[in-house]
C-alpha cells in the first residue's frame, strides 16, 4: 500500500507544471527534476576520492528503463549524455549528465 502511494506521489513532484522539467528520452516525452550542478564521486581510491560536480536529474525509474551510460537525453531543449547513475530508490533514479559525449 505505501509503495503504491509513493508511486502516485512521484507524479506530483515530477510534472512540468510544478517541480519538473520537460525531457525527451528514447523518443518519449518524460518529466525530470533537473539540477544544473550535483556532486558525484567518480572513483573511490585508497586515499582520496575522485569527485566533481556535473549536471544531474532525478527521473521516474519507469520512464528510463534500460538507460545506459552515453545515452542522450534532451532536457528543456538541451542535449545531455548519461555519465552514470545511482541505484533506483523508491521508483526514483538519479542520473549524472554531461554536455559533452563521453
Amino acid at each position: 500500500m505505501f509503495k503504491e502511494q509513493l508511486q502516485k506521489d512521484l507524479d506530483v513532484f515530477l510534472n512540468a507544471t510544478e517541480f519538473g522539467t520537460a525531457a525527451l528520452y528514447n523518443g518519449v516525452a518524460i518529466v525530470v527534476d533537473f539540477r544544473s550542478s550535483s556532486d558525484v564521486v567518480f572513483d573511490r581510491g585508497n586515499i582520496h576520492d575522485v569527485s566533481g560536480s556535473v549536471p544531474a536529474c532525478f527521473c521516474k525509474e519507469s520512464d528510463i528503463q534500460g538507460i545506459e551510460n552515453r545515452d542522450p537525453i534532451t532536457i528543456d531543449g538541451a542535449i545531455f549524455y548519461v555519465l552514470d547513475s545511482d541505484p533506483s530508490s523508491g521508483g526514483i533514479q538519479k542520473i549524472y549528465l554531461s554536455k559533452d559525449r563521453p
